[in-house]
């Protein structure tokens, strides 16, 4: 689903963290929301998704506006991975992913749940753990697991905040390699996401966020070396090796 973010302010205790976020985001795209620490990222997230509510603005999904969504339809239409989820309650790996189909589920869980629950934990390489409390899995393993129940929901719209985090490089690639995969499938994704080398490597789309601003968007002739010289203010190399795009920071003198 096509998705509008308009003229966004957001503050905490009179800080503004975003100011006039205003992008369009089309179906099926996977893309990536950089910018430095601080920047309005997380925050970002979570105003598209509808947990915080703006001081101005709105989100439309298809023209149509978030806040007049009830419970049900949000969670058919978001699906959302925090950075850290914290205060879990004691599950096993299975069961987690399962409570992504609640949004569907009527007065008992259907064998279609559970065969979408069963295909989703092999897609992300979890059968060996599937029965595991997830409160005693490494940093890396729960953040599969939450990442695996926001795929349960089926949504449209897939937000995660830095779902790389705390997984080994390995884990990582198959994670940006299945959420790039889950784009092509028409459900729009967003990434807040620090390494900007994998996120040229799998996203199609980046917004660049300063001090709570849209510095630039658009596709990858927007990763320049200016661009990301004053967005981070640091300096870089740009690499190039099959296709791929590299940038590496440059140690001042």
């Amino acid at each position: 689903m096509k998705l509008t973010i308009d003229n966004i302010t957001f503050s905490y205790n009179g800080w503004a963290v975003l100011k006039n976020v205003t992008r369009e985001i089309p179906k099926g795209a996977f893309a990536a929301i950089v910018g430095p620490n601080g920047s309005g990222k997380s925050t970002l997230l979570r105003c598209i998704d509808g947990i915080l509510k703006p001081k101005k603005g709105t989100v439309f999904v298809e023209n149509e506006n978030i806040h007049h969504f009830d419970r049900h339809t949000r969670a058919r239409t978001f699906g959302y991975v925090p950075q850290e989820a914290r205060n879990t309650p004691p599950a096993t790996v299975y069961d987690t992913v399962l409570m992504g189909r609640k949004p569907y589920i009527g007065w008992r869980i259907r064998e279609q749940d559970r065969n979408i629950t069963a295909r989703i934990i092999r897609q992300l390489d979890m059968e060996d753990i599937a029965m595991k409390d997830v409160n005693k899995l490494s940093g890396g393993q729960r953040q599969r697991v939450f990442i695996a129940r926001a795929l349960a929901q089926q949504p449209n719209i897939l937000l995660l905040d830095e779902p790389t985090a705390n997984l080994d490089l390995r884990h990582q690639l198959e994670v940006l390699h299945l959420l790039q995969n889950v784009s092509k499938e028409d459900i729009t994704t967003l990434v807040a996401i620090h390494d900007l080398n994998l996120a040229a490597q799998y996203c199609s789309t980046f917004i660049m966020l300063k001090e709570g601003k849209i510095f630039a968007s658009g596709g990858k002739e927007i990763l320049t070396r200016k661009n990301i010289e004053n967005l981070y203010d640091i300096r870089i190399n740009i690499f190039q090796d099959n296709g791929n795009v590299f940038f590496v920071p440059v140690e001042k003198a």
